[in-house]
């Protein structure tokens, strides 16, 4: 929200970066043993050829190459970041393609400039188009995750582009009876949704957020979602006090 042009990366956001880099690393075991079917999916996909109807200025792309090289070929055609999301009508293309991007972008956070670009110069529909692939009947799971963490974690970065209700309609849709997204899919776009600091407050009034973040069972809940709960946490604490309303047994 708010008209000022914010700078990408605020002090805090950048911390939340950092620290979400050691929450994935020290939890990577556990996502290899709880989400195995989805790292599997995501191996096969990095050795496999990119399929036919992916964009013309992806087609030279490896999908593992160094998130650079990705975003010079976005910047090298006009409308490539675009048809890209057109093409995720497909199953197929959509693995390899939100694969790329979402590689891309956790490599390299300056990559989220095209995407500042894509909804600014250029008014290109991002939520609309990543929106349908959440929301699609029979999307599958690793899809309908890696499509949620790319919306969510562009609205983090550059909140101003988006509205209150399109954030709400967002959380509402993660959270549907009939949701593609994992349980791990949806508390991963709630904490990328936290990272904007604009909009921590009226996110965490929205129904579901806060009831996901603190009634995780950290006896039984598996290791990288209660990491991602505490991490969440730890993101709210940068609110002035007052700001959100915690219960007490919560705090401690």
């Amino acid at each position: 929200f708010g008209s000022k042009p914010r700078p990408l990366i605020s002090n805090d956001r950048r911390m939340a970066a950092e620290a979400d880099s050691l929450v994935a690393r020290y939890g990577a075991a556990s996502v290899e043993q709880t989400h195995s079917g989805a790292e599997r999916l995501r191996s096969e996909i990095l050795r496999s050829q990119a399929p036919n109807n992916i964009p013309a200025a992806l087609k030279g792309v490896e999908i593992g190459a160094p998130a650079l090289t990705k975003k010079a070929a976005f910047e090298g055609q006009s409308g490539a970041l675009a048809a890209s999301f057109d093409a995720c009508q497909d199953a197929g293309a959509a693995r390899w393609v939100l694969t790329l991007i979402c590689d891309m972008l956790r490599e390299d956070s300056s990559c989220f400039s095209l995407f500042e670009e894509a909804l600014g110069k250029h008014q290109v529909k991002v939520y609309e188009k990543l929106l349908a692939v959440v929301t699609r009947q029979g999307t599958e799971q690793y899809v309908a995750d890696k499509a949620a963490w790319l919306l969510s974690s562009v609205i983090g970065n550059a909140p101003r582009f988006f509205t209150e209700a399109e954030i709400r309609g967002f959380v509402e849709s993660l959270q549907r009876q009939g949701s593609a997204c994992s349980e791990l899919g949806v508390l991963d776009a709630f904490v990328n949704l936290l990272k904007a600091d604009t909009l921590r407050v009226v996110l965490w009034k929205m129904p579901g957020v806060s009831e996901t973040i603190t009634t995780v069972s950290a006896q039984n809940a598996p290791s990288p979602y209660l990491y991602k709960c505490i991490f969440a946490m730890w993101l709210l604490s940068f609110e002035a006090e007052g700001a959100l309303h915690l219960q007490e047994d919560i705090l401690v």
